[in-house]
């Protein structure tokens, strides 16, 4: 085995994995989109009176 695939296999997780580990990874995805974007829209704005 390759180091990078063994790396992947040989970490311990829960004999039952359901739907509840799911909502961590999307929660995690959803907060690293608003950051990246909250980033982007910061460098972009320009704020205008008219």
């Amino acid at each position: 085995m390759s180091a990078p695939q063994n790396h992947l296999i040989s970490y311990p997780t829960p004999s039952i994995l359901n739907g509840n580990y799911n909502w961590g990874v999307l929660a995690g995805l959803c907060l690293v989109l608003q950051i990246r974007t909250g980033i982007f829209l910061a460098m972009h704005y320009t704020a205008h009176v008219d």
